[in-house]
């Protein structure tokens, strides 16, 4: 195996952080090394129709345009991203100078001032409420393209952030949650992939960073905790009636098509979407959002098709400061289990047992009635036959005198004969 290690270049920034509304900023970057071409990715955050062409940056109204330059690498250096860096567009005042920092102009006598069109209000959420609130898919942005090393574009916290109709959230953000997120680099081209966890295991990300986590047992033992700094997320598992099952023996979540996954959160952004993704093929299988106080609370039912075996799933939602956070575990998904229906019971075929038996008893004890009033025409006395095994023997013995009687006389003992016994069938 051959491959070249190369250097990493220093850090890459965005020194063009101002311009004006419909005039074209030239984007200038510091740092970097090499001769790679730097190019940019622009999305809207306040403003709306931020656009980069020839290496110049527009906006149609007043806001903030967000803007991530990449050095491409060449032969001795690999690419380098800045962070996410904010470009403020600020209103043009009429016979003022489209530059705020420019110098007060002299006022001129008597001049008819030109209105300024007010920015068309854009489409944002509605307010955050308490209960549960499922969203509609946002409409997709143009493609957001992932770095190759950045896979999570850093975002510029916004201390105590609430998203609602007075603070949307930015389309990067809405983007980035339009897709499961990858954490980790295929070692030889780079691309990034999706976390394929062993069922149990667990991983956070905040911001594209790794963040430490505790996971512990739920009380009823039917799925996780995932404890982080200051926010905590629960995934368990319960059947179509909404009752818990517990997890395996060796501690894994079980889910098929007929149980529901159980999720809540607290300690995220007041507002915030929350997706729920399973994968290893992702699906979005629950999408709600946090209340006021930043805490949600769903449930999803897998969709058709899931593959058994192992399946990571994934929580994907906005930090307090506005960040991204992703949180992942594995769990298993198992075939339903086929219980086979209960056999009705055969009450016609019993009567018709019933009704045979009682026919074969009254014919059995015709048949001895009938030979017992044979046997009693026939003169009452039963010869037993001589193959049959009696007790009493039919052959005739005699007993010679032995013994002088009190008065002296001689008795003779004739044959025996056997007591007079009536047959019904059975041998005695």
């Amino acid at each position: 195996l051959t491959f070249q290690l190369k250097n990493p270049q220093s850090p890459l920034s965005l020194t063009s952080t101002t311009g004006t509304p419909g005039v074209a900023l030239p984007l200038v970057t510091s740092g970097g090394s090499g001769t790679g071409l730097i190019s940019y990715t622009v999305s809207d955050g306040t403003a709306t129709g931020c656009a980069v062409s020839g290496g110049e940056l527009t906006s149609t109204t007043p806001g903030t345009c967000l803007v991530t330059a990449t050095k491409a690498g060449d032969a001795d250096y690999n690419s380098i991203s800045s962070s996410l860096t904010t470009v403020t567009f600020g209103a043009t005042e009429s016979g003022g100078s489209p530059n705020p920092s420019s110098p007060t102009p002299t006022a001129i006598e008597s001049p008819t001032p030109t209105p300024v069109k007010s920015p068309t209000p854009k489409p944002t959420l509605g307010p955050p409420s308490n209960g549960l609130k499922v969203l509609p898919i946002p409409t997709p942005a143009p493609d957001f393209k992932l770095g190759p090393i950045n896979l999570i574009p850093p975002q510029t916290p916004t201390p105590g952030v609430a998203y609602s109709s007075t603070s949307p959230i930015p389309k990067l953000l809405l983007k980035l949650l339009d897709k499961p997120l990858a954490y980790v680099l295929e070692q030889l081209n780079g691309d990034p992939l999706l976390p394929e966890l062993a069922p149990s295991d667990s991983i956070a990300y905040e911001n594209g960073s790794p963040v430490q986590i505790q996971l512990v047992k739920t009380d009823d033992e039917n799925g996780y905790v995932l404890i982080g700094d200051g926010w905590q997320v629960a995934l368990e598992a319960a059947d179509s009636s909404g009752a818990p099952l517990r997890i395996d023996e060796s501690g894994n979540i079980i889910l098929n098509k007929d149980r529901f996954v159980q999720f809540s959160g607290a300690g995220f952004a007041p507002g915030s979407i929350v997706k729920v993704w399973l994968f290893s093929d992702p699906a979005e299988i629950a999408e709600v959002q946090a209340d006021a106080s930043g805490n949600f609370l769903g449930e999803a039912q897998l969709p058709e098709g899931i593959p058994v075996g192992q399946h990571t799933v994934q929580l994907n939602g906005l930090t307090q400061d506005g960040q991204l956070r992703s949180v992942s575990l594995g769990v298993v998904v198992e075939p339903v289990a086929v219980v086979p229906a209960p056999v009705p019971f055969d009450f016609s075929g019993l009567m018709n047992l019933l009704w045979i038996v009682a026919v074969g008893v009254l014919l059995f004890f015709f048949i001895l009635w009938r030979r017992r009033k044979k046997e009693e025409e026939e003169g009452g006395t039963v010869t037993p036959d001589s193959s049959e095994d009696l007790i009493f023997a039919s052959d005739a013995f005699e007993i010679q005198p032995t013994q002088q009687f009190p008065n002296d006389s001689r008795r003779k003992i004739g044959a025996a004969a056997p007591p007079n016994r009536k047959r019904f069938g059975l041998k005695p």
